[in-house]
């Protein structure tokens, strides 16, 4: 079984915790900013920046399908069943409701 590090590689971290940290970082990651990685990202910082209306939801849905879908993220490996959006103070924290390997997952990423 190979070891997956932690960002700061200060220790080991399961394989959840991976996919939690892959995942938040592609959705954080505003997409060109990367460099030498420019199609790493997500366009939901954008999403996330505007005023909350009746769309808001509906389009940081359509931002974390993207951002699965998208080959440099690095995330396919997710089946998308739904997302749920809870505002806190100035951010959001979005859970990724999804099948990762069969087993069904939900994962908060804090924006």
């Amino acid at each position: 079984m190979s070891r997956i590090s932690s960002r700061d590689f200060a220790r080991t971290i399961t394989a959840r915790e991976s996919l939690e940290q892959r995942l938040g970082d592609a959705l954080r990651f505003r997409r060109g900013t990367v460099p030498g990685a420019r199609n790493y990202g997500s366009h939901l910082i954008d999403v996330i920046d505007r005023s909350a209306d009746k769309n808001l939801f509906s389009l940081i849905f359509r931002g974390v399908a993207e951002a699965i879908r998208h080959p440099a993220n690095g995330v396919q490996d997710l089946r998308l069943t739904r997302v749920s959006v809870a505002a806190i103070a100035n951010t959001y924290e979005v859970t990724v409701h999804c099948f990762y390997r069969g087993a069904a997952v939900s994962l908060p990423v804090i924006i």
